[in-house]
């Protein structure tokens, strides 16, 4: 009766260790993840939503500093969706800020990159638009800011292809409102995307 009685002790002990084992984990995974941070809502805008699923992260150098989820296409055939900054980041946000769809070659996982301009700017208020690289409104303001990739080598040659792609394009660079010689505004737009 006794042995019984001690089986029983020893397997309560192991189940009761186990859900603590178990509790403590979730809760540490929680904190990690920073369920708890108070959270300061923005909106995303990209050209289209490929490698965009769930909740994806948003990095700034190598931290993470927020999340992006509902995702929805607006009448303009524009992306939109909900941005979360952890408020202990609030000053990286700021007028001179786009995000960068960041797709891992090898596993196909996408984050978004928060991109600064070098400089003071200031603060962009609560439930603005945060334009991607890869709108118009993200690539003038890159251009105008003079925005860099910080990160990884293939994707930072990737980042300076597309900003030299874009240079390239005289309509889009801003050459001329209206334009009297393709040629030769493509030819001034290569001069001084080479300059750069």
């Amino acid at each position: 009766m006794s042995k019984i009685r001690y089986t029983k002790i020893l397997v309560l002990t192991f189940v009761a260790i186990a859900v603590v084992a178990v509790a403590s984990l979730t809760l540490s995974i929680m904190i990690s993840e920073k369920i708890f941070s108070n959270k300061l809502n923005y909106r995303a805008k990209f050209s289209d939503a490929t490698g965009l699923k769930g909740n994806v992260p948003v990095i700034f150098k190598g931290f993470k500093i927020g999340y992006l989820n509902t995702l929805e296409l607006a009448p303009d055939n524009s992306v939109y969706g909900d941005l979360h900054i952890y408020e202990e980041y609030e000053s990286l946000i700021r007028e001179n800020c786009i995000l960068y769809k960041n797709a891992n070659f090898i596993t196909s996982v996408t984050s978004i990159l928060l991109l600064t301009g070098p400089g003071e700017s200031k603060p962009l208020p609560i439930g603005r638009i945060i334009p991607g690289f890869d709108t118009k409104e993200g690539k003038m303001m890159q251009r105008k800011y003079g925005i860099e990739y910080q990160g990884e080598v293939i994707n930072s040659f990737m980042f300076k292809m597309e900003s030299f792609l874009e240079d390239l394009n005289p309509q889009i660079a801003g050459a001329s409102d209206t334009v009297k010689s393709p040629l030769m505004d493509t030819f001034e737009s290569l001069n001084s995307a080479l300059k750069k």
